[in-house]
């Protein structure tokens, strides 16, 4: 009897842990990539940029640890390189990542499903919702990266 309690107790911890690893808390931490093909990234630009830009090379990461984030963006477009980097904060549990230097305001918000980031949301104090960054920030699916 004294062996057959000692099972049961064991089956229920095993069984407690498997539930509190199971319905743990996931966090969005991770590195999530957005590259599309030429095509895809040409289609983006305003219709009137179409046309001139030859090729368009775009590479953006966000890289979400705890309450920060960091935005990196690598674009290519007709013959110039950029790169450029963001610290965002970010609130998991609103889904929502904030940038604020220098009078500029950005705040985005996202959900993540299937290991892939989208932005559902783009207030920008510098430029309007039809701005190419606020229209591409609108329709790039950022995959994780393992």
């Amino acid at each position: 009897m004294k062996n057959f309690k000692r099972l049961i107790l064991a089956l229920v911890a095993v069984f407690a842990a498997v539930l509190l690893v199971a319905c743990g808390a996931k966090s969005d931490n991770g590195t999530y990539v957005f590259e599309p093909s030429k095509e895809e990234a040409n289609k983006m630009l305003p219709e009137e940029l179409q046309g001139l830009a030859g090729d368009v090379n775009v590479k953006i990461s966000i890289a979400i640890q705890g309450d920060k984030a960091e935005y990196k963006s690598e674009t290519e477009f007709a013959g110039n390189k950029k790169e450029s980097k963001y610290e965002y904060k970010v609130d998991q549990k609103a889904k929502t990542m904030k940038y604020e230097e220098q009078g500029m305001k950005v705040e985005l918000s996202y959900e993540i499903s299937n290991d892939v980031l989208t932005i559902k949301k783009v207030k920008n104090s510098v430029v309007s919702d039809n701005d190419f960054f606020s229209n591409y920030m609108k329709v790039a699916k950022f995959k994780k990266v393992k």
